[in-house]
């Protein structure tokens, strides 16, 4: 087994794109985009899910900012890079997670520090305005978020659909968790990230027509549909959103236990494998303060439909609207 990953290891570092393209690309990982109303209501960070692409929650932060008169910053996760070829640190990280190692964009601990620096730089911000932050955070993003602002914090945070522990009762999530946490991940992941890869030199429309057949945007609205087009047809891509899942899944396979947001949106009708609508995880979130709200027919990538991106801003909005102070 050791072999196979060795293998995988060294497959990444000879298959970087050419040493000089490497070291020539861009040293941020990670994408923010930002929205803006005008107004001088609340300051949003909003911290997305696996994959990281702040794109993705682009439409809904526009939507947002104008709701509440404010701005909102959406934060993307390390390591999505929606186009830009990957720096060579990237290919040694992504070489020795094929061996083990857990370090840069494949790091829980490095997701956290990074939501917390830009947490940070945009209080700074917010005190500089005179303004309040507010942290809205989608999936993994919500553990990242809380971890990051800590015990004690004084800022609201309202969670949507957070991935915070491993859903062991829900036969999907067990699923998805057998396949990455699989002693041959490795091996699968490379080659799956190299599939993205080929894919992602074929003309868009034929990159449109394959994410379609494999039923990767089913349900997808069509700016949505172009962002997963443009985006996700990429080695890095493809590696770094089932690495990161694999060391979020080693991580998470303990109960959760705080800090909690002030308020929690979670789906049902149909239930979201990732955060469940009942039971321990919201029993547990509730006994710490969390403010627990249901939104139904929505799917867990919300962002991505319209109808649903819809029912969760409203959800959001009002709950901003009637934070305390």
């Amino acid at each position: 087994m050791a072999s196979w990953s060795a293998l995988c290891a060294a497959s990444l570092v000879v298959a970087c794109p050419l040493l000089a393209r490497a070291l020539a690309a861009p040293a941020r990982d990670f994408d923010v985009v930002r929205a803006a109303s005008g107004g001088r209501g609340p300051r949003v960070a909003l911290i997305g899910g696996n994959p990281g692409v702040a794109r993705f929650y682009e439409k809904f932060a526009r939507n947002l900012a104008a709701s509440i008169d404010g701005d909102v910053a959406v934060v993307g996760l390390r390591g999505f890079l929606d186009g830009r070829r990957a720096s060579l640190a990237w290919w040694f990280d992504a070489a020795a997670w094929c061996v083990g190692f857990e370090r840069g964009c494949f790091s829980v601990d490095e997701q956290i520090e990074h939501a917390r620096v830009c947490l940070a730089d945009e209080a700074a911000a917010c005190e500089r305005e005179g303004r309040e932050l507010v942290v809205v955070a989608h999936s993994i993003g919500g553990y990242f978020s809380l971890k990051a602002l800590g015990a004690g914090r004084s800022t609201y945070a309202c969670l949507v659909s957070p991935y915070l522990e491993n859903n062991e009762g829900d036969a999907k999530f067990r699923g998805l968790r057998g396949a990455v946490c699989h002693p041959l991940a490795p091996v699968l992941v490379v080659a799956a990230a190299a599939c993205a890869g080929l894919l992602g030199l074929l003309p868009k429309f034929v990159r449109r027509a394959a994410l379609r057949a494999a039923g990767q945007t089913d349900g997808m609205d069509s700016v949505h549909e172009n962002v997963a087009v443009e985006s996700m047809c990429a080695f890095s891509t493809a590696f770094t959103m089932a690495a990161l899942g694999r060391s979020e899944m080693r991580r998470l396979a303990t109960p959760y236990d705080g800090p909690w947001p002030e308020t929690l949106v979670v789906f049902d009708e149909p239930a979201d494998c990732w955060c469940p609508a009942a039971g321990p995880l919201i029993d547990r979130a509730t006994a710490g303060g969390a403010s627990v709200v249901t939104a139904r027919d929505t799917p867990h990538a919300f962002s991505t439909r319209s109808d649903a991106s819809g029912r969760v801003l409203r959800i959001v909005a009002d709950a901003i609207s009637k934070r305390p102070g």
